[in-house]
């Protein structure tokens, strides 16, 4: 019978890798014509061995909520009437995945450092964030937005993913941030204008970014640039 195994909790949509112990699983491993596997909940999954007594399977996907782990034989639960060594703990805990829907900004400099905030459904304090191949630390403000500082890269587009509640990537996403060459101011036209605001500036640089979400800063002050 199952006696733990790692992690308890997962996402719905199923690929999480269990490690699971239980008893007399390296008798079974030598014994012919013998198919041990997982139950999960109803389903059942491949084993690996990992050695005697300890397997891996794949968690098969489900809705939200919680299911008992068990061995089959050959199709058949295993019980066993021996004392455990461990406290039983077989029980597996299923939680919604996130789903990304945006980030903003959408460009950042080669350099790194822009903080993209990623919004989306059912993210959780555990999640991590992954921008291109570098997963890191998200910060966690509510259950539709994650903060998470990119990492320097060379200039191209990466995708940005959550993972599941156990930090592992099993998912991606369609959702890019794209990676451009500092921009630089060279001349404005006109240098002078009215104190109440309103006069159209005209800036000329390089490495703009031809995108609407593109920003100007006068002084402290923010305002929408046109590409």
């Amino acid at each position: 019978e199952v006696e733990w195994l790692y992690p308890n909790e997962g996402s719905t949509g199923g690929g999480d890798i269990l490690t699971v112990a239980g008893t007399n699983l390296g008798t079974l491993k030598r014994m012919k014509n013998v198919e041990l596997r997982c139950r999960v909940d109803a389903t059942e999954t491949a084993t690996s061995y990992l050695h005697d007594d300890l397997v891996t399977c794949v968690t098969p996907p489900r809705g939200e909520g919680f299911v008992h782990v068990e061995f089959t034989v050959n199709g058949e639960t295993v019980q066993s009437e021996s004392r455990s060594r461990y406290p039983k703990a077989d029980g597996y805990q299923y939680i919604a995945a996130g789903k990304i829907e945006s980030i903003f900004p959408v460009y950042g400099e080669v350099g790194g450092g822009a903080m993209i905030d990623i919004r989306g459904e059912d993210l959780k304090p555990s999640y991590r964030c992954r921008v291109g191949e570098i997963a890191m630390g998200a910060h966690f403000v509510s259950s539709t937005l994650v903060k998470c500082e990119a990492p320097a890269h060379y200039e191209d587009g990466v995708t940005v993913d959550v993972s599941n509640p156990n930090g592992v990537f099993n998912q991606f996403s369609d959702v890019e941030f794209q990676y451009a060459p500092r921009a630089s101011v060279e001349s404005i036209h006109p240098r002078m204008g009215n104190s109440q605001g309103g006069t159209v500036m005209t800036v000329s640089g390089r490495n703009f970014a031809s995108t609407n979400a593109l920003r100007c800063r006068v002084g402290t002050v923010e305002t929408s640039g046109v590409w």
